[in-house]
């Protein structure tokens, strides 16, 4: 499907090329997965306005000014002049990406996904569970990235390669060379994901969530992994980890029950506790590994 709506002219807009099976085109350049061949699937554009007025699928404001509206086959980015347009990239690359991908018919949850030799990892979680710091530690000790942030399955329930990039907090950059800052209003970094590489059916899920550590020099939290969660819990698990669960609620929602229920029912889903001492991240590497094999 080519994009709808205005030409695209090569003075505002260039095709950059393929992320999540799709070919993008914006203004701005993205951290794509391969060449863009063909007509663009999904165009972004940017409009310099005060007071915007959405006729897309899906409207998603966000403060300062900055509205993003959704369609099936667009991104429209209103901001006022002084946003800038890092700050619109991290924000389409995210939020609005999701939603596209859930009008397009795909599952997408909240998460990073790694492949470790024959097995492909999902890490699914809160912000600040651990899920990117996860993925680039697995990524120095060589694992491959597929996606970061965004999880999206397909209709046959492989794991979709997402935007060559992961987004980590300034403690866990240093897994990843050459890290940048990924916009002025955040500390966080962005660092490249080396290599490509195919779709994959995932073959293990940890639900991660992360405690601080105790300030009681005496007491000793240790990383933790479950046994596999019931048919049940692991559906729960999933479930409250669908990207965009509030603002994108009304979008597919059976399909994404079903996708949830599937996997819950074919793939071991463990609960992986974590704390914010870096410190301890080989310990949850070798943690993760054993119930890999």
């Amino acid at each position: 499907m080519a994009c709808l709506g205005r030409p695209l002219r090569s003075a505002d807009t260039r095709v950059d090329g393929a992320a999540f099976g799709l070919r993008f085109a914006a203004p701005f350049a993205l951290p794509v997965r391969e060449a863009g061949r063909g007509e663009p699937e999904a165009c972004i554009r940017v409009r310099r306005v005060a007071n915007p007025s959405t006729q897309e699928s899906v409207c998603i404001p966000l403060g300062e000014g900055i509205v993003l509206g959704v369609g099936v086959d667009q991104i429209s980015c209103y901001a006022p002049r002084h946003v800038s347009d890092a700050t619109l990239r991290a924000l389409v690359m995210g939020p609005a990406t999701g939603a596209l991908l859930r009008l397009r018919g795909k599952t997408v949850l909240h998460g990073s996904s790694v492949t470790v030799g024959t097995k492909t990892l999902l890490f699914l979680g809160a912000s600040g569970a651990g899920k990117s710091t996860m993925a680039a530690a697995l990524q120095a000790r060589g694992g491959q990235v597929l996606t970061d942030d965004l999880v999206v399955l397909d209709e046959s329930g492989r794991v979709l390669p997402g935007w060559r990039w992961l987004k980590l907090w300034p403690d866990s950059a240093r897994f990843v060379p050459g890290t940048n800052r990924l916009h002025e209003l955040t500390t966080k970094r962005v660092g490249r994901v080396r290599g490509t590489v195919a779709s994959r059916r995932p073959d293990v899920v940890f639900l991660l969530s992360a405690e601080a550590t105790p300030t009681d020099p005496e007491s000793v939290v240790s990383p933790s992994c479950s046994n596999r969660w019931t048919r049940t819990d692991a559906l729960d698990g999933l479930w409250s980890n669908v990207y965009g669960a509030r603002t994108l609620a009304h979008i597919g929602l059976e399909r994404t029950f079903r996708m949830c229920a599937a996997l819950a029912s074919d793939v071991p889903v463990h609960a992986l506790r974590r704390t914010d001492n870096m410190e301890q991240i080989d310990e949850l590497i070798r943690i993760v590994l054993e119930h890999v094999r």
